[in-house]
């Protein structure tokens, strides 16, 4: 009884954190999912998760033209003639401007990136047209035969927009995150080498992903309302690409799931922007309360010291400033001197020149300090071997 009262009473220690455990080195990873991992964003994305937009049907004015019937526009510009001419097979003018029919679609399907370059273009609201100059969307491999050619102002948001977003509804087989990766591999195939579905912080996902220690410390924190079983097909399929390896381990822990866009994320605060700081906090402070032994991390100057490391990386120059602003904030606080926090930008190269922390990795200093990441510290990070070295061999063993 005595021996059972004290294996108790060393649980109750351990569990509240006042002996210390031996265990695996902390590497902590931290990600958004669009615009971060996946590459959705400029001219070179093949991940496509689709907007739909809906056509307005009520007219504003009775000098709107219905949008039931065929509508007349003017094309002015050659690349707009070329289109309609190939769809049509005809053969207009290119004598500027040409008036012709269009009968647009009752909805479109388009992506992030046109659903942005156009966004002071689409409909404000049902009966509140915007803009009725016709813009050509961008050729998908996938579909061939979407009409590309529309008027941006008659198309607005609705209450499926976003569909594709959130938690499937299709059969049991239905998985959006799934199947938006078997379209963006089939993409960067037709594009070869000039196009990618993978994010800038896909390598660094990659990397921790080698390894089961490491694994089941990455988090993904994003808006999006698909389930933990979902996210769970969708990385089990990027193993069944080769884009991961398959851990032999049957105790393989996937990453943590934060869903924001889900109604249980009310826990984490009221905004997006509330809820993204509150994760951030709530794993800074799981890592600094970590038994686990510390592990080697170079410290930008060409020396070694021992920590646990916290990587973060987002995209959004909005949730990125809050993000940075905290951490910045508790650089100064009782974490600093255990957890090396670092802050991955995986935003456009304009948007990292325009952050407060102008650096594509930042990592913040004791004293609310902030320096640029040497190319060692980013090296080790995108190294598999980095990963597996730490955790396997322990701190003790200097890195190569």
């Amino acid at each position: 009884m005595f021996y059972v009262k004290r294996l108790i009473g060393l649980a109750v220690l351990i569990i509240i954190g006042i002996l210390p455990l031996e265990g695996n080195a902390k590497i902590v990873g931290l990600f958004d999912f669009d615009g971060t991992i996946v590459n959705d964003r400029g001219l070179g994305a093949t991940w496509i998760t689709p907007w739909i937009l809906k056509k307005v049907e009520t007219l504003h004015t009775t000098f709107q033209q219905s949008s039931d019937d065929s509508i007349t526009i003017a094309l002015s510009k050659p690349e707009h003639i070329a289109y309609y001419n190939d769809r049509n097979k005809v053969n207009l003018s290119e004598t500027f401007p040409v008036n012709v029919k269009l009968r647009l679609p009752h909805q479109i399907h388009i992506s992030f990136s046109e659903f942005h370059r156009f966004q002071t273009l689409w409909a404000k609201a049902e009966a509140s047209i915007g803009s009725v100059v016709p813009v050509l969307l961008d050729f998908d491999p996938i579909f061939p035969d979407r009409e590309r050619l529309i008027v941006p102002g008659y198309y607005r948001i609705f209450d499926l927009t976003f569909k594709y977003y959130r938690e499937s509804t299709e059969s049991r087989s239905g998985n959006y995150l799934v199947h938006d990766l078997r379209r963006a591999l089939e993409r960067t195939t037709y594009y070869s080498a000039t196009h990618t579905w993978r994010g800038i912080a896909y390598p660094l996902l990659q990397s921790l992903m080698s390894h089961p220690d490491s694994s089941k410390n990455v988090h993904i924190f994003t808006s999006r309302g698909q389930s933990a079983q979902e996210y769970r097909a969708f990385w089990r399929q990027l193993i069944s690409a080769g884009e991961i390896p398959a851990h032999q381990s049957r105790n393989t822990q996937w990453p943590k799931l934060h869903a924001l866009g889900r109604p249980e994320s009310r826990i984490y605060g009221r905004t997006l922007t509330e809820k993204k700081v509150e994760v951030v906090r709530g794993v800074l402070n799981s890592l600094y309360a970590s038994p686990s032994k510390k592990h080697l991390e170079p410290d930008g100057k060409g020396g070694l010291y021992l920590t646990h490391t916290l990587l973060v990386a987002e995209d959004d120059p909005h949730y990125l400033e809050e993000i940075a602003n905290y951490l910045k904030q508790m650089s100064g606080g009782y974490f600093a001197n255990k957890v090396k926090v670092v802050l991955l930008n995986t935003g456009s190269d304009e948007e990292v020149a325009a952050a407060r922390f102008p650096y594509r990795w930042t990592v913040f200093l004791p004293g609310r300090k902030a320096r640029p990441a040497s190319d060692e510290e980013i090296m080790n990070w995108l190294d598999p071997r980095w990963v597996k070295r730490t955790l396997d061999e322990g701190c003790e063993e200097s890195l190569k």
